[in-house]
Order: C-alpha cells, then sequence, then structure tokens
C-alpha cells in the first residue's frame, strides 16, 4: 500500500491525501472553470508536493459531466491542470481524461510514482512506531526483517528506534522522532562502497565498516559528514519557532483531524565522534572531529565549533545475574553538569522493547514491570545536549 498525505496552507482550509493512485480531499471538488482562490490555493500546493516527491510520474484528471455540458469538461481540466501546473509540475506529467455521466458530474485524480526495486537495506531491530515511504510524505508500517529499496525515507516515533542494516556492511541506528533518507547504496569496483544518507531530524548513530576508498557522507539541512572513522552520533535539533508536523499514518479517511505542531526554528547539527574521525562543512568552513571531540553547527552561523566529549559514566550495578524483581540501576557521576540517558532493550543493538529513561539522578528505580528475560542496559551523560559515549554495556535476567 502506498500512502501520502498532505495539507494545503492555512489560506484553502482543505486536506488532500494520496492513497493507492487516488487523490482525497475533505469537500468535492467544483466542476467549474471559475476555481474559487481557496480551490486555486489547495491545487497550488498539490503541485508544489508532488514536484518534490521523488520518483512522481503522472497525475491524470478524470472530469465526466451530463451529455448537455460535455463543451464545458476542456475548459474545468484545463483550469485544474494549470493551476497544479503553477506549483512546480512539468505539464508534460499533467493528463486529462473526459467522460459522459448520466448521474452527478464529478472530478477525480489519480497519480503514479516510480519506486526503486533495488534493495539495498534490511530492518533488524524495531521497536515502538516506525514507517517507512517513498519521500517525507509518504508513511505506512515498517517491520523487522522488512527490505528497503533505495531512496526510502524511514521515520521513527516518539518512542521508537530502528537499526537499519545497508547492504555494504554498516549499521544505522536511528533514534526516537527521527526522519533519515537511505539516499544512495551502492558497491562499485573491488568492494568500493558510495553511501549517502540525509538526516532530515532527529539522530542518528553509525558503526561504519572501514572502507580506505570509498565514501560514507551524511547530508543534514546545515552541511556534510564525510565519514572517515567508524562509531559516531548525528543530530539534527530544531528550536523556538512553530511550524506544522506530519501526521501519523491513516487508517481511514475519516482519520481528517488537525495537524499537530512541532518545534523548527534554528536547527543546530552536531557530530559526537566516538572512534575514528568525521569531517563536517558547512560550505564555508570545514573541520574534522576526532575522536572524543564534538562539533556544533548553527543556522547562521558560518564557523563550525569543537568541544570535548562529556566523560563515559562507569557501571557500577546490576554487572549480571537473575533477580526477582527489576534492580535498582547504578553508574558512577562522570561531570558535575550531567544528566543522564539510560537504555533498556531485549537485544545488545538497543532496537528490541527498547525503553528510555532521563535522570539527572545516578541511579535509576524503575517503576515499570518490565516482561520476564534477560535485559540489556546502559548509560550516557548528556551536558548541554553533548553526549559521551555509551557505557559498556550489561544485563540483568528477571523471571
Amino acid at each position: 500500500m502506498f500512502l501520502l498525505w498532505m495539507m494545503a496552507s492555512s489560506e484553502a482550509s482543505c486536506e488532500i491525501r494520496l492513497i493507492n493512485g487516488k487523490v482525497w480531499v475533505d469537500q468535492p471538488w467544483s466542476v467549474s472553470s471559475d476555481l474559487s482562490s481557496s480551490t486555486q490555493s489547495c491545487l497550488t500546493h498539490l503541485g508544489e508536493q508532488l514536484s518534490h516527491i521523488p520518483g512522481f510520474r503522472d497525475l491524470t484528471l478524470s472530469v465526466a459531466l451530463p451529455p448537455q455540458e460535455q463543451h464545458r469538461a476542456l475548459e474545468v481540466a484545463e483550469a485544474y491542470l494549470g493551476t497544479v501546473a503553477q506549483g512546480g509540475v512539468p505539464r508534460e506529467q499533467l493528463s486529462y481524461f473526459l467522460s459522459k455521466s448520466s448521474q452527478q458530474p464529478y472530478i477525480s485524480m489519480s497519480y503514479t510514482i516510480r519506486t526503486s526495486d533495488v534493495l539495498v537495506a534490511a530492518v533488524g531491530g524495531i521497536s515502538g512506531e516506525v514507517n517507512y515511504g517513498d519521500s517525507e510524505l509518504s508513511l505506512i508500517p515498517l517491520t523487522l526483517g522488512q527490505q528497503l529499496p533505495m531512496g526510502s525515507v524511514v521515520e521513527v516515533g516518539a518512542e521508537g528506534v530502528v537499526n537499519v542494516y545497508l547492504a555494504e556492511g554498516s549499521v544505522v541506528h536511528i533514534g526516537s522522532d527521527s526522519l533519515v533518507r537511505i539516499s544512495k547504496v551502492h558497491l562499485i569496483e573491488e568492494d568500493e562502497r558510495l553511501v549517502e544518507l540525509e538526516l532530515i531530524r532527529g539522530e542518528i548513530q553509525t558503526h561504519v565498516v572501514s572502507d580506505p576508498v570509498g565514501s560514507f557522507k551524511i547530508h543534514t539541512p546545515l552541511g556534510v559528514a564525510d565519514v572517515l572513522g567508524t562509531r559516531f552520533r548525528i543530530t539534527v535539533n530544531e528550536e523556538d519557532k512553530k511550524s506544522l508536523a506530519p501526521y501519523s499514518p491513516i487508517q481511514s479517511l475519516e482519520q481528517l483531524g488537525k495537524v499537530p505542531q512541532k518545534n523548527s526554528g534554528d536547527k543546530i547539527v552536531r557530530v559526537e565522534t566516538y572512534e575514528g574521525r568525521v569531517r563536517f562543512s558547512n560550505g564555508l568552513s570545514s573541520v574534522d572531529v576526532q575522536s572524543g571531540l564534538f562539533s556544533e553547527s548553527r543556522t547562521k552561523k558560518d564557523s563550525v565549533d569543537l568541544g570535548r566529549l562529556p566523560r563515559t559514566p562507569n557501571i557500577l550495578s546490576p554487572l549480571k545475574g537473575g533477580f526477582l524483581q527489576t534492580p535498582p540501576l547504578m553508574w558512577a557521576s562522570s561531570h558535575r553538569k550531567c544528566s543522564y540517558v539510560v537504555e533498556l532493550a531485549q537485544d545488545a543493538s538497543f532496537s528490541i522493547g527498547y525503553r528510555r529513561y532521563d535522570t539527572v539522578s545516578t541511579q535509576l528505580q524503575l517503576n515499570d514491570i518490565l516482561p520476564g528475560g534477560f535485559w540489556f542496559w546502559r548509560v550516557a551523560c548528556v551536558s548541554k545536549g553533548v553526549y559521551s559515549d555509551w557505557s559498556q554495556v550489561y544485563g540483568f535476567e528477571l523471571p
């Protein structure tokens, strides 16, 4: 199933959804060549969105009028498609079909999108709400073991995580509230790789397979990270202002509601290197982020700042063993201005049964009732938004 949603500007006050090749709106289209301002705005917005969807092929407008009104059908079609074209869709990608209707006149639209058949990644672990599609506007549920074609966008919900294994051997851990595009994954001659990811928002952590002659790049809104190391984290955060945020995938057309709001002011891009080296460039300046350092780039600032990562916490207890109930999790303080992030999961890659806790203390007593079985856990220090490396991973078992 392919699904896409979009909402026109507040002036148009109409919602448009694309589901399995059909365009749906929350109100009837007017069968008239004299378009209202709201219809014009809605159609222009539709054109803008379609022009940015990778693989968009064409849009077909169907106009059905009673026999005695057939002379108006061509005028209506030209008015509709001309307005969509103003949104940025080339006129040659727009067509119409005119027919006669013995009942009420109507207008409908259908579209086609070219999808890649080159599978370049697979889901190795997943927890919470995770969706994928052909663009950041297309969202359908992602499942464990599913393979992803080149060009896929992966969106992770507020409490989700996913591990994506690329065909060249690297692992990408996508954190909660993140949106990532798998732009390119190529294996060239003699196993030389060409990988390009786009971090639109949120956070990714990667373990990159060493390749001295290949290329592994991560594009962000403020620059490009050229990966020369093996383990690092990149985050894209937004501050202050409000903007429209994506819907969750809909299950039916009746689920039309208000679009939630999400912070999207000035952007901050951080690169934290735990092993190896990452070169970050914003087009005006470039820095090498060595192991143990982080870089920070901000909107409206030409330079890229460098700093040292916080110290990694040392876990005290539990290190191993079985317990009748969840034991308190304890670690040694690593920095006087630290808060801490504690992660638990039922796999050592922290993608199955994933749980995250934030605290300013050096111990955590969980109120959650964890299912029986073996649980892995780790902790990191966070100082002014910068993460230390993760502690060693330890575990405990519950009945």
